[in-house]
């Protein structure tokens, strides 16, 4: 059973994470093909704000134009409502790790990309702690010689208005 059941867009929109609201609503991040600057060639990050009864309240997209691929993976907010997205963007035709803050409303205030030419960095999980720092999680080959060869463990730490704190990659230990 369930309360209500909606879809949002077209067959090219996907969540990937949500958090809960202060007004019963919820936030919904993830990608669009369909809305954007790379409506049909690419994606875009896709930003959707839905009501207890799963009305859309506003929803946004942010992304690099020409044909690029821009993706939400996790979402959170900090004790003010700021949002917080992570995942990966192309940033000079390699995909880093971006970092976003937005107001409540989902207008943007801060963005990061991290990365390296010809190298493969992106942001699977992310969570703000009870000080409002910003800790992000994922995989990058910047150890390696290539996007192609193995993932490291990545580990990043920002304060609340994304100043690095600390970033890590792990080589691992055989």
């Amino acid at each position: 059973n369930y309360k209500w059941l909606k879809r949002i867009g077209t067959d090219s929109e996907f969540g990937r994470d949500m958090i809960a609201t202060d007004d019963g609503g919820f936030i919904i991040a993830g990608s669009t093909a369909f809305y954007g600057t790379d409506r049909g060639q690419g994606a875009d990050i896709y930003l959707v704000k839905i009501d207890g009864n799963g009305n859309i309240v506003w929803n946004k997209t942010y992304g690099n134009p020409n044909t690029t691929y821009d993706e939400a993976f996790t979402i959170d907010k900090d004790s003010k409502g700021n949002l917080f997205l992570s995942g990966r963007c192309i940033n000079r035709g390699t995909f880093m790790c971006f970092i976003m803050k937005t107001d409540t409303a989902g207008e943007p205030i801060h963005t990061l990309a991290i990365g390296q030419e010809n190298q493969s960095t992106n942001g699977y999980a992310l969570d703000v702690t009870s000080e409002d720092k910003v800790v992000i999680t994922g995989y990058t080959t910047i150890l390696e010689a290539n996007f192609q060869a193995r993932a490291d463990l990545l580990l990043f730490k920002f304060d609340n208005d994304l100043k690095p704190e600390f970033l890590k990659a792990y080589d691992p230990i055989v």
